[in-house]
């Protein structure tokens, strides 16, 4: 799918290691099932721009600015790069034999992927309770991980 050497994904697995958040967020809808919505998501924040625009190249995904000299001037400006749901499952697949910090979060990532699904299919049906208690214990499984690994 992607045409990217060994190296450059190992290169991009060290960054998501390092740099990068896998994450299910939970959003409150009130239109969907329970009135909650989960999603899959894939970041890395950096102050080198280059190295986001190029990552961003090679995935598509959103860019974005972040200036924190307007609250510490101290503070270099930030960029992100995040891709959502069913678009992020192909790449933590591609990187997942190089992770090593965030190997557990990638691996919930990919059993809350397995419940996804395409926006091609019929989504007018909602999920099922089954399915929505399956995100939403892979959501705090996941962001159990991600507190402690904040220290």
């Amino acid at each position: 799918m992607y045409n990217l050497s060994k190296g450059q994904i190992g290169w991009l697995a060290g960054i998501i290691d390092g740099e990068g958040s896998i994450s299910i967020h939970r959003m409150n809808e009130k239109e969907t099932i329970g009135g909650i919505r989960h999603r899959l998501d894939l970041s890395i924040v950096n102050t080198n721009k280059d190295m986001i625009l190029l990552i961003q190249s090679w995935f598509g995904g959103s860019f974005w600015i972040k200036n924190k000299k307007d609250t510490n001037p101290n503070h270099k400006t930030c960029y992100r790069w995040r891709i959502e749901g069913l678009r992020s499952v192909p790449i933590i697949k591609m990187v997942y034999p190089y992770l090593v910090i965030k190997k557990s979060q990638a691996t919930i990532a990919l059993e809350f992927s397995k419940t996804l699904r395409s926006i091609f299919s019929d989504t007018r049906n909602p999920i099922t309770n089954d399915v929505l208690d399956k995100r939403q214990n892979l959501h705090v499984q996941i962001k159990s991980i991600n507190q402690m690994s904040r220290g």
